[in-house]
């Protein structure tokens, strides 16, 4: 049985994304580790969802993409034809994770209160790590958010596969 490509790419880059995770987080001496392996493990669980949505839609690419209404000859927006919004370098632009999620639960899909509770606070320290920083050493709280968040990816990966 032929795979879609796009799902493939989308699986392994998700594998490869929380591997390096892990790789970066076991270097002792290796500065902004936390910070890059909260990075990394989000991307790797965003585009495992996204595959996963992309499955459950029968690959259809509309279904991970953010779409806006096809302008009608007089301007107005379309009822019902849509388009995928196009980002600064003119791709389609993708939901964003919790969008995904939000869009998995619709299809039956439950995250467990623990693993949405780690995903938010791993996204929480992404975010600071990328558009400022964290005010204080996140170590503790990335080796806790860390072992579960790898547990918890290992948990879906055989479940879907």
């Amino acid at each position: 049985m032929r795979v879609n490509q796009t799902y493939r790419s989308l699986l392994d880059k998700s594998v490869n994304s929380m591997l390096s995770a892990i790789e970066i987080y076991n270097k002792p001496n290796f500065a902004y580790r936390e910070e890059t392996f909260a990075i990394l493990a989000i991307n790797s669980w965003e585009l495992l969802f996204k595959a996963q949505l992309l499955k459950l839609n029968n690959y259809n690419l509309k279904s991970i993409y953010v779409l806006e209404p096809v302008l009608t000859k007089s301007g107005k927006p379309h009822r019902k034809n849509k388009t995928p919004k196009l980002s600064r370098s003119k791709n389609p632009l993708t939901l964003n994770l919790f969008e995904v999620i939000k869009q998995l639960e619709k299809s039956g899909f439950k995250l467990s209160k623990n693993l949405n509770d780690s995903i938010e606070a791993l996204v929480e320290l992404r975010d600071n790590a990328i558009h400022f920083h964290n005010n204080s050493r996140i170590s503790k709280e990335i080796q806790e958010l860390g072992f579960a968040c790898i547990k918890n990816y290992m948990h879906i990966i055989q479940k879907w596969s």
